[in-house]
């Protein structure tokens, strides 16, 4: 909110002081929200939730191109279901 107040989009600050302990892109990001939406506190929450949208969107191709044969929307439902099959097996041998 700072940059967006001081219009100084080079050096972070928290409480006036110089605040370069976080990798600014997040908190231009955030300006740029706070500059398009206005000063909302879903604004300032929205570069993280695209952030966590585009991690799982990357995970989801990742796991795809790792196994292209059974398909990546559906890996947690075939491990759910192999240890479902493990159960049955050990279940059938007493």
């Amino acid at each position: 909110m700072q940059m967006h107040l001081d219009n100084d989009w080079v050096t972070p600050r928290l409480f006036g002081e110089p605040f370069l302990e976080k990798p600014p892109l997040s908190l231009w990001l955030d300006t740029g929200a706070i500059r398009a939406f206005g000063g909302t506190p879903w604004a300032v929450r929205l570069a993280s939730a695209f952030a966590g949208l585009f991690s799982v969107m990357l995970l989801v191709r990742d796991a795809a191109a790792v196994r292209p044969a059974r398909g990546s929307c559906v890996d947690g439902g075939d491990t759910a279901g192999d240890h479902g099959q493990l159960l049955e097996q050990r279940a059938r041998r007493w």
